[in-house]
C-alpha cells in the first residue's frame, strides 16, 4: 500500500523530526529501562555474596571455636611430620644398594673346589673383596672368569700371588661393581 503525504516540506521535515525525537526516546528508555534491571541484578548479586560472606565467616568463628578445631590442626601437623619423615626415608631407600641379587649370583656361579672364606662389600656399594681358597690354579682362574661374567661387576683385579702355587691357593679378588 503506498502512503501519499500531501503536508508542506516544512510539515514534513516536522514530522521526520518528530518521528527520529520519538525513536531515540524510545530507544534511550529501554536502554535506560535494560540498565536499571541489570544494576539491580548486580545489586542483587552483590547482596548475596555479602550474605554468604558473612555466613562463611561467621562458621569458620565456630568452627575454631569448637575444641575439636584443635585436635584437626594437631592432627595435620602430625599428618604433615610423618610425610616428611616417609619423603626422608624413601630418599634413603633409593640410596641403598641390595647386595642379595650381587651374592646370589655370585654363589650360583661358583666354580667346583672355590670355597669362600670372606666377602667385605663397602658401604658406598663400589668396591668387594673376596676371599677364600681354591684346590688348585685352574680352579682359582676358572672363578675369576667366573667374576668376571658377573652381571654386577664391572672389574676384577686379582694380585699374582693368587696364581703363584699350583694346589691349595689362598686368593683374594678384589671387584669394581656396576
Amino acid at each position: 500500500m503506498n502512503i501519499i503525504n500531501l503536508l508542506p516540506k516544512k510539515q514534513k521535515s516536522d514530522l521526520k523530526t518528530e518521528q527520529r525525537l520519538r525513536l531515540a526516546i524510545f530507544t534511550l528508555s529501554w536502554l535506560s529501562f535494560t540498565i536499571l534491571i541489570l544494576c539491580l541484578l548486580l545489586y542483587a548479586s552483590n547482596l548475596y555474596l555479602k550474605i554468604q560472606q558473612k555466613a562463611l565467616g561467621d562458621n569458620l568463628v565456630a568452627q575454631k571455636n569448637n575444641p575439636r578445631w584443635t585436635e584437626v590442626l594437631n592432627s595435620e601437623t602430625k599428618l604433615k611430620s610423618l610425610d616428611i619423615t616417609i619423603k626422608n626415608i624413601l630418599g634413603l631407600q633409593s640410596q641403598t644398594k641390595f647386595w642379595s641379587p650381587f651374592l646370589a649370583e655370585i654363589v650360583n656361579n661358583n666354580v667346583v673346589g672355590v670355597s669362600f672364606k670372606n666377602i667385605t662389600l663397602n658401604t658406598a656399594g663400589k668396591l668387594a673383596v673376596i676371599s677364600g681358597h681354591a684346590k688348585t690354579r685352574e680352579n682359582a682362574l676358572d672363578f675369576q672368569s667366573a667374576l668376571e661374567k658377573n652381571s654386577f661387576v664391572s672389574e676384577v683385579k686379582a694380585p699374582l700371588e693368587n696364581f703363584l702355587d699350583q694346589t691349595n691357593i689362598d686368593f683374594s679378588f678384589t671387584l669394581l661393581l656396576k
